[in-house]
C-alpha cells in the first residue's frame, strides 16, 4: 500500500507519502509540517452606529453583547466580542480571503470583504464618511513657494487614495497613487506634498481630483477642487 497526506493552503499543496507498506504492517508513522505567518484583524466600531448613520446611544441596548464574525467559504471560522469602547480583535488567522460580519444596528450586519497577507495586522474602521469633502484641501493656496500639500480625511480604513492634478483645460500634469512614497498618515488623516519646482508651471488656476476607494465594500468617492499658483 501507499499512504499520502496532503496539506492545502491558499491553493498550494504540500504532501508526504510512504510506499510499499505491507498489509497488516503497523510502522506507518510520518510527519507533515508547514511554516506560515499568522495574521490578525483589529477594528473599532463607533458606539451607536447603524446602517442609517450614527444614532444616540439610547437607541441601542448597550448592555447587550455583540460580536464580529469572520467567515471563509460561507463557514464561520472566528468570532470576537466587541468591547464597550467598540474595539475588537481576531488573532491567529491564515492568509487568505474572508468576509467580516459587523453589527450595524437593528439586528442587521454589514458584510466586509477582507484579504489578509501572511503576518499582516489589518486595522478596520468600517463606518463613517469615506471622504470628508470639507476636509479635502490644498495648502498653501495660492502657492508661492514651489510646493503645495494635498490634505484629505476619511473615517474608513483601509482605503486606497489617488490625487490627480490638471491644468484648467483638462491636461493631466501630475498624479499620486496610494503606493507612492511620501504619504503622511495617521488617525484617518492623509497628506502628500508636491514640489513642482522643476515642472515649469505658469501662474494660474489648477484643478485637482482626490479619489478614495475602500476594498471592504468596493465603494468609491471623489472630490474636485481648485488651487492657484503665483510665480
Amino acid at each position: 500500500y501507499r499512504i499520502q497526506a496532503t496539506w492545502i493552503e491558499n491553493n498550494i499543496a504540500s504532501s508526504i507519502s510512504k510506499d510499499q507498506i505491507p498489509m497488516g504492517w503497523a510502522d506507518t508513522d510520518f510527519i507533515l509540517s508547514a511554516d506560515y505567518l499568522l495574521a490578525s484583524i483589529d477594528g473599532t466600531i463607533p458606539l451607536g452606529v447603524s446602517s442609517l448613520g450614527i444614532l444616540p446611544l439610547t437607541s441601542f441596548n448597550t448592555s447587550a453583547v455583540s460580536y464580529a464574525d469572520l467567515y471563509q467559504n460561507n463557514r464561520k471560522v472566528a468570532s470576537a466580542e466587541i468591547q464597550a469602547n467598540g474595539a475588537f480583535v481576531i488573532n491567529n488567522l491564515l492568509a487568505g480571503d474572508y468576509v467580516l460580519h459587523i453589527p450595524s444596528g437593528g439586528g442587521s450586519y454589514k458584510k466586509l470583504d477582507i484579504q489578509l497577507k501572511p503576518g499582516q495586522t489589518l486595522s478596520v474602521r468600517p463606518f463613517g464618511e469615506l471622504i470628508k469633502k470639507d476636509e479635502v484641501y490644498a495648502y498653501p493656496n495660492p502657492s508661492k513657494n514651489s510646493s503645495i500639500t494635498f490634505h484629505l480625511e476619511s473615517d474608513i480604513s483601509p482605503i486606497e487614495k489617488t490625487v490627480r492634478i490638471f491644468t484648467i483645460d483638462g491636461r493631466l500634469i501630475k498624479q499620486f497613487h496610494d503606493a507612492d512614497s511620501g504619504w503622511i498618515s495617521g488617525g484617518g488623516v492623509y497628506e502628500i506634498k508636491w514640489n513642482y519646482t522643476n515642472e515649469n508651471l505658469a501662474s494660474g488656476v489648477y484643478i485637482y481630483i482626490v479619489k478614495v476607494k475602500t476594498n471592504l465594500t468596493g465603494e468609491t468617492k471623489k472630490v474636485i477642487k481648485k488651487f492657484a499658483i503665483i510665480r
